[in-house]
């Protein structure tokens, strides 16, 4: 590497380090957490200082019923029962995750899903992590408790006796049982597997396990060794759960009769006993003031069940209550079938909705104004704007008069107006095109007006009126083209015009203003004997979208692989087209601004990704691309001179303005945002400065 370019690339990386942190777009607003086709409660565990925290899984099956991906989610309740965080906070994919305390926080293991083919390398199948009494994830603490090349794991059983853990795990056909210091690292693993574990009052463990056909009780030493079974009787087949309090011993189990609650002395000798309904899913147990409380689900209703020596055994159903799970202090279930319930008595009903999450956003856009920046995104089924001002103070948000579904908004300023453009309809096909203008803080100026009827649109300004390009739809079995309309600063709007006729595919139009026209992108795509051609185009229109010059084939006949979603931009004095293509990666090419090519065709960045391509155009005839979390600086001449990496995760960028990049990420669970998808600005150093220190 040249020193000119050493030079560069050192600044770049001092810059990525000292650019400012990253500001949210809006205030978070909480709404129940939608999105899974089911939740499932995993474990409810009470701290021994007043705390309690649940914990269940969201699943996402496949049309064939096989498991896609599911996310492992908690949520904390202090000692007054009030939730300790605003929302659901997400620990990581998987299900199943049981919780115990050791004392001063929670350990939560759970199992990890890696679809049905498995995972290429050795990745973990069962892993834990601790948490706070607040409900924080605590930094570093995540461990893996069993790793294999499988399809993933699960975890049967937990439990803590003040020094060690003991869980039952298993991964890819091996049982193993596990014993864990503070931490969670293995001290001892053995195989064997347990359908319930609870601690002993002196240390070490008591478990379930069923074998041949009988349920068995086993003693586990401190030191994970295991003791002589005990027969408690047949059984046909598990779940069974076991409790253990003083010198009491409850378990319930399914017998060759039914279903069965027992309480055993410290011998095993049964001191009360009663039946469950034969079609009871077996749930939890624990010891709660002065008795026993198990839970059990039936395809009618959820169950709580009291029993216990000197105690009448009473039992409360719900049928709006599923799943039931109680601890020694809390008790929790699923409702309407997503909601997770969570409350401290036994009626199962009312309580506190622990399934709260951030509102969602993404789709968004953004452009820079007079007085600072806006931005409009799609928030819980409606359009909202906002933005920043120029000091990078946040404005309020607001949202549109739309109908429908509002979504893929595009904007474009010129002078004090700044139009926004969108489709209602379906955010997975075709609408109405609308567009509305905003004054330059994002309030509307007049009402929403319809320019067409397709998909994807863009929006483009000569500084005084705007271009928008859009997909046509393919409802009519005609295929798709790029149309386009002229709109006036006084919101008057042209007839669509077909930007380049042809016998191809195309779709997902890029409009830019060039000085000399509009330079319009898309991607077509056409049929021949040996297969779809497919290529990336871009032509030069004038300000009613009228054809100025042939379109130009940026890449094409490339037979089978096609290239995605082309991008352009315009500076001073040339603008840069780049795409994705070729199972290689970003190429990028400098056009001049009456969209002939200057530049030949260059590799930019190979990374496989389909994600958006943002664009910034520098003063000097420089660009700056922006993909997931690269930035790309690239010469006049195209040719990339360095990247940085500028956010660690995969964002999407929603545009650049006043030098800050405006995106959607992913919350940490430390952001106790529930996981939810949020908008976000961030400072980048600016393109000038960072040529002026490589001609030093």
């Amino acid at each position: 590497m040249s020193l000119p370019r050493l030079l560069l690339v050192v600044v770049l990386l001092l810059a990525s380090v000292a650019h400012a942190s990253e500001v949210a777009l809006s205030e978070a607003r909480f709404v129940p957490a939608t999105g899974a086709q089911s939740r499932t409660i995993g474990s409810v565990a009470s701290g021994e200082d007043g705390t309690d925290l649940v914990t269940w899984t969201e699943d996402y099956r496949s049309f064939d019923h096989v498991q896609l991906s599911g996310a492992v989610y908690i949520r904390a309740y202090g000692v007054d029962g009030a939730p300790l965080q605003p929302a659901q906070t997400a620990l990581g994919y998987g299900s199943g995750a049981l919780a115990v305390w050791n004392g001063s926080d929670y350990f939560v293991a759970y199992g990890r899903f890696y679809s049905r083919y498995g995972t290429f390398v050795p990745s973990p199948d069962v892993e834990a992590v601790r948490v706070a009494a607040d409900g924080r994830v605590i930094a570093g603490s995540r461990v893996s408790l069993i790793q294999t090349r499988a399809t993933g794991g699960a975890i049967g059983a937990l439990a803590w006796d003040g020094t060690h853990y003991f869980a039952s795990v298993s991964a890819d056909g091996d049982y193993r049982l596990l014993l864990l210091d503070r931490e969670g690292h293995v001290v001892r693993s053995q195989a064997g597997w347990a359908l319930s574990i609870a601690a002993l009052p002196g240390g070490g463990f008591a478990m379930l396990r069923l074998v041949d056909d009988r349920l068995e009780l086993e003693r586990v030493a401190r030191d994970g060794e295991l003791g002589p079974p005990a027969t408690i009787g047949p059984s046909d087949r598990g779940p069974a759960t076991i409790a253990l309090h003083g010198d009491r011993i409850a378990i319930v189990w399914h017998t060759l009769t039914g279903v069965a609650a027992a309480e055993l002395d410290d011998d095993g000798h049964v001191l009360v006993s009663l039946a469950l309904p034969d079609d009871a899913t077996i749930g939890s147990l624990a010891w709660r003031e002065s008795w026993w409380l198990a839970t059990y689900d039936q395809p009618s209703a959820g169950c709580i069940v009291r029993f216990g020596s000197g105690v009448a055994s009473s039992t409360f159903c719900s049928a709006t209550a599923r799943q039931p799970f109680a601890s020694a202090a809390r008790t929790a279930w699923i409702e309407k079938g997503v909601d997770v319930r969570t409350n401290r008595n036994l009626s199962l009903a009312g309580g506190d909705v622990a399934s709260v999450s951030a509102a969602a956003q993404s789709d968004a856009a953004t452009v820079a104004t007079a007085t600072g920046s806006i931005v409009a995104w799609f928030e819980s089924g409606a359009l909202r704007i906002g933005g920043l001002d120029r000091d990078g103070s946040r404005r309020a948000d607001h949202v549109i008069d739309a109908a429908a579904e509002p979504h893929h908004p595009v904007l474009a300023t010129a002078g004090g107006q700044t139009l926004l453009v969108y489709v209602d309809g379906s955010a997975f096909g075709v609408g109405t095109v609308r567009a509305l203008r905003l004054d330059a803080d994002g309030q509307q100026l007049a009402p929403a007006f319809t320019l067409g009827h397709g998909a994807a649109p863009s929006v483009s300004t000569d500084g005084r009126d705007w271009l928008v390009a859009w997909q046509s739809p393919d409802d009519t079995k005609i295929r798709p083209q790029v149309v386009a309309a002229r709109v006036t600063a006084n919101g008057d709007a042209t007839a669509e015009v077909l930007v380049f006729e042809n016998d191809a595919t195309q779709y997902k139009p890029v409009a830019a203003w060039s000085g000399a026209g509009y330079l319009i992108t898309w991607v077509e795509g056409e049929a021949a004997a040996s297969g779809t051609h497919y290529r990336a185009m871009t032509q030069l229109l004038d300000r009613n979208g009228a054809r100025i010059a042939d379109a130009l084939t940026l890449i094409g006949e490339a037979n089978g692989d096609p290239y995605y979603a082309p991008s352009i931009a315009c500076g001073p004095a040339s603008c840069l087209a780049t795409w994705y293509g070729n199972g290689v990666g970003t190429f990028g090419a400098v056009l001049a601004p009456d969209g002939t090519r200057p530049s030949q065709n260059r590799l930019l960045l190979p990374l496989l990704s389909l994600s958006n391509r943002v664009i910034a155009p520098g003063i000097d005839g420089t660009f700056r691309l922006v993909l997931d979390n690269r930035c790309i600086f690239i010469d006049a001449d195209g040719a990339p001179l360095a990247d940085i990496t500028w956010l660690s995760g995969l964002p999407v960028v929603a545009g650049i303005v006043d030098g800050r990049i405006v995106y959607s990420r992913v919350t940490a669970p430390e952001e106790l945002l529930g996981g939810a998808s949020r908008l976000f600005a961030r400072e980048q150093p600016a393109l000038s400065r960072m040529r002026t220190m490589r001609m030093r």
